[in-house]
């Protein structure tokens, strides 16, 4: 059975083709077409079940008492996207906003929290592709937060990707991707990342994520010294200006302007390990030996 409605009916029709608890059955495909917006309020979670099809091009809109269950077989799809919105007044344990696939801890409360989840890939600056599932975290607060995040992925989403590789990467500036450190439990399904500042928007890659690695352009020479200093001079003359350096988990260690051609990074005080430093318009990676 095909489900294709119009703005204004399509509550009553999902209403028609699926209960609390019950959900969208086998056999039946509910379509959300572009520009429509569908609300599930209420205390109840719509299970999409085996053998039925999800296709969202629009929005999905989940109250702060409802949720979704997608049996392992029939996850939603589409270009579209489904989203949650709650308050939190205390750090977070574990929570699952709306079962839609992204559990959150917290060391401080984030307060009003707006979660999206979509569903193609992205492609980073060096042509590299994500997974088919991506998240969006919207908090009041988004800094310090030292979050704890679970990521769960369908096998169906994939897009060709290593499963043992998953790694789980946040969107930055230049359509660059941080990568975290990620355990992987492909029995389970799921992506644990620890630690982290902050959460925007995130999705899997295949290892690290290729643009990544993209070099200081010409203009800019890098020497590592092998104390655990490195130094950065411009070709040009020009003064380097603001420079960032992060650990390997995307936290910030190191927020300075450089105010010549010719400027030392040291990091001798930090531990050994991969360092990222950005630039404006281009990152490279440091390893501190």
């Amino acid at each position: 059975m095909m489900l294709r409605t119009p703005l204004l009916l399509l509550a009553i029709a999902v209403a028609a083709a699926c209960t609390a608890q019950d959900g969208v059955i086998t056999g039946t495909t509910l379509t959300v077409d572009p520009g429509t917006t569908l609300r599930i309020e209420g205390a109840q979670t719509v299970n999409v079940q085996n053998g039925a099809t999800v296709v969202n091009n629009g929005t999905i809109v989940f109250g702060t008492t409802a949720a979704v269950a997608e049996d392992p077989n029939a996850p939603i799809s589409g270009s579209g996207t489904e989203t949650t919105t709650h308050s939190y007044t205390t750090p977070l344990s574990g929570i699952y906003p709306a079962g839609l696939g992204l559990e959150i801890s917290t060391a401080v409360a984030p307060g009003t929290l707006t979660l999206t989840r979509g569903h193609l890939h992205f492609t980073d600056n060096g042509g590299m592709q994500g997974v088919d599932r991506w998240f969006d975290v919207d908090a009041a607060v988004n800094t310090g937060l030292d979050v704890d995040a679970v990521f769960h992925y369908n096998l169906s989403q994939l897009n060709g990707a290593n499963e043992a590789s998953l790694t789980l990467h946040t969107r930055a500036p230049f359509n660059y991707w941080d990568s975290s450190a990620s355990t992987v439990n492909m029995v389970a399904g799921t992506v644990s990342v620890s630690s982290l500042d902050s959460l925007g928007t995130i999705t899997l890659f295949d290892g690290i994520s290729t643009g990544v690695d993209e070099p200081a352009p010409a203009a800019y020479n890098i020497a590592d010294h092998g104390d655990g200093s490195f130094m950065i001079t411009t070709t040009s003359g020009a003064v380097i200006g603001q420079l960032i350096v992060c650990d390997a988990l995307g936290r910030e260690v190191l927020l300075f302007n450089a105010p010549s051609p010719g400027y030392a990074i040291d990091l001798g005080a930090f531990a050994s390990g991969v360092y990222t430093i950005k630039a404006a318009g281009w990152r490279q990676k440091l390893v501190k030996r």
